[in-house]
């Protein structure tokens, strides 16, 4: 991962760290939120485009009592996921 000077989430950086952009309904109406799995399984979930201003909170999936906003303590959530993934 690259070193990053600024500190909010922004949509480009969810993808460059491996999110997917996914639709809030199958009629994709135009909302949409950026997801983080692990072997297929969803860890991390953003807020809904509508809910922001281009910058995003990420949330343990089904659960809310944590909203990351800062790019850096992302990062380094998503390191240690990768460093310590069982395989």
């Amino acid at each position: 991962m690259e070193k990053i000077m600024e500190k909010d989430i922004t949509r480009d950086l969810l993808i460059n760290l491996g999110f997917v952009k996914k639709f809030s309904t199958p009629e994709e109406d135009g909302f949409y939120y950026y997801t983080y799995e692990i072997e297929n399984e969803c860890v991390l979930i953003t807020n809904c485009n509508d809910e922001n201003d281009g910058n995003y909170t990420v949330e343990f999936f089904n659960n809310d009592i944590i909203g990351i906003t800062d790019i850096v303590d992302l990062m380094m959530l998503i390191r240690i996921f990768l460093k310590y993934k069982l395989k």
